[in-house]
């Protein structure tokens, strides 16, 4: 493994992802720098630089001289400005640019047509490929679903009947799509940080490539159900739903407006559903592997989240 990535820039770095990004990136002894908003008031280590930008181009162009990556992990609802990142990064020098990716497989064909929000994605891909001829690498990488963090989501501050993912622990509520038993794949929270900084030190290996990471790469919900019984020692409310009604749901919600909502939904319905939006299975194995990301166990991820949601 061999690297010649040294300065790291994050953008985004104040978020429940970013925050973590910079620390694993500090871990794994890359200089790393943070741009945020003007407005920010957000804190880094001492050995993190701070730069305040308006996100121009021109003023990012700035901030991008002598850094080696650029590492997006700017909100879903931003999406649509990275191009312009893209374009300061070329303008720089930057040799590597992972843009705001972190969750299902937007490259699947026709995805755009079931999952509406993935349209910008898709083609804000397509455009940061067209950017290999100018000089610039990229690394897509794909995590489905953030498994630690998104169990200790309340269904109640989304105002939603259901848990996030189908998930409510406060409550002891499940609702279990289709049969429970197809595979999707997520990863922790902290692990998708840590997979971010081993791809820039597998800068070779991971040159130009879609990049699949999972803690738990074939995992069900009738399995994550089952050690969650067992673990806290409760049965939970079973409640039974269809992928595909979901999904529908979901997108008219987004049609009228209701964006976080619908989002939720659809989002929940497309991790379990059979049009693969979050099945890595082979993949992620392989990926795991040359990331040298440690195995993970599930009960010791689920011990850790009752606890944190104050369940047991």
């Amino acid at each position: 493994m061999s690297s010649s990535i040294e300065t790291v820039i994050v953008l985004g770095g104040s978020g429940n992802l970013g925050t973590l990004v910079v620390s694993a990136l500090v871990n794994a002894g890359f200089k790393v720098s943070a741009a945020v908003r003007q407005s920010s008031t957000a804190t880094y280590p001492e050995s993190v630089t701070v730069h305040k930008t308006d996100y121009s181009k021109d003023a990012l162009v700035s901030i991008f001289q002598g850094q080696d990556a650029v590492v997006s992990c700017i909100p879903r609802t931003q999406v649509a400005d990275q191009k312009t990142v893209v374009d300061a990064c070329v303008s720089a020098g930057v040799k590597r640019f992972l843009p705001s990716e972190y969750g299902g497989d937007t490259t699947l064909p026709d995805i755009e047509k079931r999952i509406s929000f993935t349209a910008g994605k898709k083609e804000f891909g397509e455009y940061l490929v067209g950017k290999e001829s100018e000089g610039l690498t990229w690394t897509r990488v794909f995590t489905g679903p953030f498994f630690d963090w998104m169990l200790t989501q309340s269904a109640r501050q989304f105002k939603l009947d259901m848990g996030v993912m189908g998930w409510d622990l406060e409550m002891f509520k499940v609702t279990i799509f289709d049969s429970g038993d197809q595979e999707f794949s997520c990863t922790n929270i902290k692990t998708v940080a840590e997979a971010i900084a081993s791809v820039l030190k597998h800068e070779n290996a991971t040159k130009n490539q879609n990049v699949y990471v999972s803690s738990f790469p074939r995992l069900t919900q009738n399995e994550v159900l089952a050690a969650l019984e067992g673990l806290s020692g409760r049965k939970f409310e079973v409640t039974q739903a269809s992928t595909e009604d979901l999904a529908a749901k979901g997108e008219a919600r987004i049609k009228r407006g209701e964006w976080v909502q619908g989002y939720i939904e659809t989002v929940s319905a497309s991790c379990y559903a059979p049009w693969g939006y979050n099945t890595f299975g082979d993949r992620a194995e392989q990926w795991n592997a040359v990331l040298e990301l440690p195995k993970e166990d599930l009960e010791d991820t689920l011990t850790r989240v009752l606890r944190m949601s104050g369940t047991v």
